[in-house]
């Protein structure tokens, strides 16, 4: 029976293995569904991201680095807006444009309209108030940081006393190093720190305000003479191109704030720039954080815009500023070479928005070359005026580069005839390189940020940095967008930079404001049947290098058509360097192909070596 019973057990049980096989399956799949619900909750609530979002900011040009370098923190703590993941992004862009385009509905092509705007001066706000307060309501009216305007000179000249009163004399004041400080003053366009020089000037004049309240309209007119004069020494320059020229040895005395003579000198280097703080009432630059309220910021951008604002305004954000070299309240300035930070500066109260606008206009004269200033032509007998450009090159209608010799005046007495093949200078520049002509892109597109500065700051630094480290080379310029006739518009004869052709090209390199379409087609085809003009020594080639960053634009104009053009003549070499994958880059192997060439893909922080191996 024992027997029997265990045989039938036996028949009738179930086998063990598939029974452990359904649980160990079981429990993998448990396993694997717990480990993805777990970090999708954890992921959840690490990040509380169901979506992303670009916080929109736009800064002006003074404070622009430093509020690009605190966007850059803030991403940093990964903000969430509405379950929404932030990133901001910076553009710096003066306070005029930004305060028309907030006016007029957001029409700037390239940068998306703005959630917060970093302005550095409270009246370009009050104008946007004065026509939509809503627009910037509740904001902040103090400023987080400030930065008085001051004089920049060679750091040789850093400290001479003087007022802004002498500055308004017929006769410069002297300088330490016995030189007179006559003013070099970047356009009013987008150079708000020329405006704050020329508001703390004209203050200090009789009938001025003498500091007690804030320029009026009828103060400003009434001060014309005087602005006329100062505007002799307008440039087309921005500050920062100012006074890298000023850095190189050439220029004066050039209004800039306090801050950006303070980051104007890298870190390590010998200080070449300093400050003059004039005495009397000074203007300065006054940063505020504004969210804005437009159409455009829906309420994730706004909740992005708040935070942002927020940090800018508490104790994360203001290591940023003080960093940069600004003044804030109740704070420790930091230590930089050429400007005294604890100097005491008196304020000078705002001028209001009419008076602004009439001391922007009176700076906003914009000067090609040094010598297109109207002037009595010369007589017989008298002594032509000294010029600041070679006297036998003049821009002509030519081509680039075509030379046109100026008649001589008959002089009072017979002078000795000299030999014209011989330098009149023994430290005259030689060209013994290429001649190099420079198409810049001044389409919308040369906006975009990267790496916390603009595509067209990226290039005017390469351009600078170029011309020193090729120095045998001759240089010419031309920029192009849909905003220019013919496409393309000349700045620069090509030639070899003497000191007042690089003061020159810098004040071309400064005057830029991309705008417009990209119409690069249409620019080589004006300019490459002029390149054959460009004089070259014997041996050395004519190149033209297109800088770009966008899509050609051109109306009536194919890619095929240009090419036929390219190849129909051979005046030098083409080559093109394009910033941004928005360009279409097979069509721009073959028109540099056409031109003898080649199309290289850049990054801007390498642009400067890509260049100078061309110019070489």
């Amino acid at each position: 029976m024992g027997r029997h019973a265990t045989a039938s057990s036996r028949r009738r049980g179930i086998a063990a293995w598939p029974v452990v096989i359904a649980v160990v399956v079981v429990l993998i799949v448990g396993a694997v569904v717990a480990f993805v619900l777990v970090n999708r909750d954890d992921d959840q609530a690490t990040t509380g991201c169901a979506s992303t979002t670009t916080l929109q900011v736009v800064a002006a040009p003074s404070v622009a680095p430093a509020i690009t370098a605190a966007a850059a923190a803030f991403d940093a703590t990964s903000p969430v807006a509405r379950s929404s993941c932030v990133s901001t992004e910076v553009t710096a862009m003066d306070g005029s444009t930004v305060a028309s385009n907030l006016i007029g509905g957001w029409t700037v092509t390239g940068v998306p309209a703005p959630a917060l705007w970093v302005a550095d001066d409270e009246t370009e706000l009050t104008t946007v108030e004065d026509e939509n307060a809503a627009i910037t309501s509740g904001r902040s009216t103090t400023p987080l940081a400030t930065s008085p305007v001051v004089i920049a000179v060679r750091s040789a000249n850093a400290g001479t006393e003087m007022s802004w009163a002498d500055l308004a004399g017929t006769t410069p004041p002297m300088l330490t190093d016995g030189s007179t400080a006559s003013l070099v003053l970047p356009t009013t366009n987008g150079n708000s720190a020329t405006v704050a020089a020329l508001e703390s000037i004209v203050a200090a004049v009789p009938g001025g305000s003498a500091g007690t309240a804030g320029l009026t309209a009828a103060q400003v007119d009434a001060s014309s003479a005087l602005l006329s004069r100062l505007a002799a020494g307008v440039t087309t320059g921005n500050t920062a191109s100012t006074l890298r020229v000023m850095a190189a040895g050439t220029g004066a005395a050039v209004p800039a704030y306090e801050a950006e003579v303070a980051t104007s000198t890298p870190a390590g280097d010998n200080p070449r720039i300093g400050a003059i703080y004039p005495t009397g009432p000074t203007a300065s630059a006054e940063i505020y954080s504004v969210p804005l309220s437009g159409d455009w910021v829906d309420p994730t951008t706004g909740d992005a815009a708040a935070q942002f604002n927020s940090y800018l305004s508490g104790a994360a954000g203001t290591p940023f500023f003080v960093q940069a070299g600004f003044r804030v309240p109740d704070g420790t300035p930091a230590t930089f070479p050429g400007v005294d930070l604890d100097h005491t500066v008196t304020p000078l109260p705002r001028a209001d928005a009419a008076a602004r606008a009439a001391l922007v206009a009176a700076g906003a004269r914009r000067v090609t070359t040094p010598n297109t200033a109207t002037s009595t032509p010369p007589t017989s007998g008298s002594t032509p005026p000294a010029s600041s450009t070679p006297p036998s090159t003049s821009t002509s209608p030519n081509g680039p580069g075509s030379t046109t010799s100026t008649p001589p005046t008959t002089p009072t007495t017979p002078t000795t005839p000299t030999t014209p093949t011989t330098p009149t200078s023994p430290s005259a520049p030689v060209q013994t390189g290429p001649t190099v002509v420079v198409l810049v892109d001044q389409s919308a597109a040369m906006l975009e940020t990267v790496d916390g500065k603009n595509l067209n700051q990226w290039v005017q630094e390469a351009i600078a940095a170029t011309t020193g480290a090729a120095p045998e080379a001759g240089y010419g310029l031309w920029i192009t967008n849909s905003e220019v006739d013919n496409d393309a518009t000349e700045q620069l004869t090509p030639g070899v930079l003497t000191a007042a052709r690089t003061a020159e090209l810098q004040q071309a390199l400064g005057g830029w404001q991309p705008t417009g379409n990209n119409q690069t087609y249409g620019a080589l085809q004006t300019i490459w049947p002029l390149l054959g003009s460009v004089e070259v020594p014997q041996g050395q080639q004519r190149r033209l290098i297109l800088i770009t960053a966008d899509g050609d634009d051109t109306p009536g104009l194919s890619r095929d058509e240009l090419i036929t053009l390219l190849e129909g003549s051979t005046p030098g070499q083409l080559d093109i360097l394009s910033l941004t994958s928005a360009v279409n880059e097979g069509a721009l192997d073959e028109i540099a192909a056409a031109g003898g060439g080649t199309h290289q893909q850049v990054d801007p922080s390498g642009l400067a070596d890509a260049l100078t191996a061309l110019a070489r």
